[in-house]
């Protein structure tokens, strides 16, 4: 989660997530007063200048006889934000890795760093000089980013994959389809496929570090247009005085 001047970025967001992965995991994960006081704590405690990056790990300890799920293990760790303002100015690449996603659907309320198949993904960005790579599952419809959800616009309408593609309920996906239904953007979840991205107008990611980052190369074509004026750059707006 991102650290700002003003603190946790929507905290409480993050909480939601934590509960419902913790409840599909049998990790007894406290209440949001108690939760967003330990990460306070943490904070306060490192004396490190924001903006940062903050990860917050629980992982099953003891089991709670009363109520029958594991008590947490908190584990914390802070890193700089590694996108720079050039990115969001020009944009970023993007590539569809080779090989097919093979996660459960079960894992979509579940952000974990042990996703199968990531460190494959990350040595194929790597080789082909790209900014992010693209899951496709076994059905052929995209899914979502090594690090981010994904979104794109045609013919004014902003699509991204519904949760049935097995991508993850990404934080920042959901607040950008929030402010898609306010801003009275067209909007539809569903299964969207590699080549509707290659032919869309615009392109961009979300997560919770980068919010917006606008998508300017899909494989080998340009999409200037999501660096211009356009439904990315009006979200964008948005996204800033949330």
């Amino acid at each position: 989660m991102k650290i700002t001047q003003n603190g946790i970025e929507v905290p409480f967001v993050h909480w939601q997530r934590m509960k419902r992965g913790g409840t599909i995991l049998g990790i007894n994960v406290p209440d949001y007063l108690e939760w967003i006081n330990n990460l306070e704590e943490y904070l306060l405690g490192i004396h490190l200048q924001p903006p940062h990056a903050l990860r917050v790990s629980l992982t099953q300890a003891k089991k709670d006889s009363s109520t029958k799920l594991h008590s947490p293990k908190w584990s914390f760790s802070v890193r700089q934000i590694p996108y720079s303002e050039e990115q969001y100015q020009e944009g970023v690449g993007i590539i569809f890795l080779e090989k097919l996603r093979q996660d459960s659907i079960s894992l979509t309320y579940i952000k974990s760093p042990d996703y199968p198949d990531n460190q494959s993904a990350l040595l194929n960005m790597k080789d082909r000089g790209a900014f992010e790579g693209i899951w496709i599952n076994q059905r052929g419809e995209l899914v979502e980013g090594t690090k981010s959800n994904i979104f794109f616009v045609q013919n004014g309408t902003l699509y991204t994959p519904s949760l049935t593609s097995g991508c993850l309920a990404g934080t920042r996906r959901g607040i950008v389809i929030d402010l898609a239904h306010k801003l009275n953007i067209p909007l539809q979840e569903r299964d969207v496929y590699p080549m509707e991205l290659l032919e869309a107008e615009e392109v961009f990611l979300t997560n919770a570090l980068m919010g917006i980052m606008p998508v300017t190369q899909a494989e080998n074509r340009q999409i200037r247009a999501s660096v211009m004026d356009g439904i990315t750059q009006a979200l964008i707006k948005a996204y800033k005085v949330i």
